[in-house]
């Protein structure tokens, strides 16, 4: 076999990416023959395979494989010494990393089986995007917006406005004021939707608009008209994010359904 002059220095997370694999092998595969044992540990096809594909190669050649393979007898070698090596295994940092490793991918590669196991059809994708379509109108707006601490704020500045007690430009001028870029109203809530949809430009909408960091008095400063991109141009952006929330959502199921115990730990009742 070729000898490799220069060995990649290959990370824990990866190690342990490595090692759990081996672990999780295909029932077919552990009954072939290893590749290689290294002081009585296999090195299989698929353990093989997946290093290559952590490389970026998908299709080796065969000086490739021997070099992969001959960097994972290296890998074997040192990572066998270190479990051997009690003072620099039971290091209460490295158990730690190790862990994390562990469960970070695990984390990774469950939550990939579950969007495989529960996949979007393209039906369903498809519906989304028409029922986006139809809640993004046919114009899309800037907006003006004042920013207020909470409801209550930002209703008294509308009442304010509606009746003629002050103008925009003052609020604008007391609480400071942002203009939104262009955008359509497909991510509005529906009675804010209809309110904009009934409000002429340069008018206030004569409803708040909530946002991440409080309510918001918005007025309309410009439109035109929306021209949505085509399905073909979204549909793997929305799908994706569907996953994502998808995922979230099955994670936070999970967190729910845990059961935790806090040990040693003092949470403010408040948060």
């Amino acid at each position: 076999m070729k000898n490799i002059n220069i060995i990649k220095f290959i990370g824990l997370y990866s190690l342990t990416a490595l090692m759990l694999t081996a672990c999780q092998s295909s029932e077919s595969d552990l009954t072939m023959p290893a590749l290689a044992t290294v002081d009585g540990q296999p090195i299989s096809n698929s353990l093989l395979q997946t290093y290559l594909q952590q490389q970026g190669i998908t299709e080796p050649t065969a000086e490739q494989n021997g070099e992969a393979l001959d960097n994972l007898i290296q890998l074997f070698a040192v990572s066998a010494a270190a479990t051997d090596d009690a003072k620099f295994i039971q290091q209460a940092d490295l158990q730690a990393q190790l862990e994390l490793a562990r469960r970070r991918l695990l984390f990774e590669a469950y939550a990939k089986e579950y969007v495989a196991r529960f996949p979007i059809s393209d039906q369903q994708l498809l519906q989304q995007y028409q029922d986006t379509v139809a809640a993004s109108g046919a114009h899309e707006y800037q907006f003006d917006t004042l920013t207020f601490a909470d409801q209550a704020a930002a209703v008294a500045a509308l009442v304010q406005l509606q009746r003629g007690e002050s103008d925009f430009q003052q609020l604008a001028a007391s609480t400071g004021s942002e203009q939104l870029g262009w955008m359509n109203l497909a991510a509005a809530p529906e009675d804010f939707r209809n309110a904009v949809l009934k409000t002429a430009v340069d008018e206030v909408v004569p409803l708040p608009l909530a946002s991440g960091n409080g309510w918001r008095v918005v007025r309309i400063a410009d439109r035109r008209k929306f021209d949505p991109p085509s399905f073909a141009q979204v549909s793997d952006g929305m799908r994706a994010d569907i996953n994502r929330k998808k995922v979230q959502a099955w994670i936070q199921g999970l967190r729910e359904r845990a059961d935790v115990q806090l040990e040693n730990v003092t949470v403010d009742a408040a948060q």
